[in-house]
């Protein structure tokens, strides 16, 4: 329930960049609030394997380039469904 205050109030979002990002990398990244998931957990989930450093960053950018309501709610609905196979 404390998620999804935080969520609502505007402090997290769902979805936030890789826990393995560093603060430079994030320098190059539009400014987001931390996420109750990170895309880091959600491609080890989907691809049920852990994501190389390289794979977390190039997430990170196609996230913050391409960002839309849909892509998150793809995004969780590809994590919730994942974690049932």
């Amino acid at each position: 329930m404390g998620e999804w205050l935080a969520v609502l109030k505007g402090e997290r979002t769902w979805i936030g960049y890789g826990k393995g990002t560093l603060q430079d990398e994030k320098q190059n990244l539009p400014l987001i609030p931390d996420g109750v998931l990170t895309l880091c957990e959600i491609l080890s989930v989907i691809n049920k394997e852990k994501p190389s450093k390289e794979k977390v960053l190039g997430e990170n950018i196609i996230y913050a380039r391409h960002y839309t309501f849909n892509a998150d709610v793809n995004k969780l609905f590809q994590y919730v469904f994942s974690r049932f196979k």
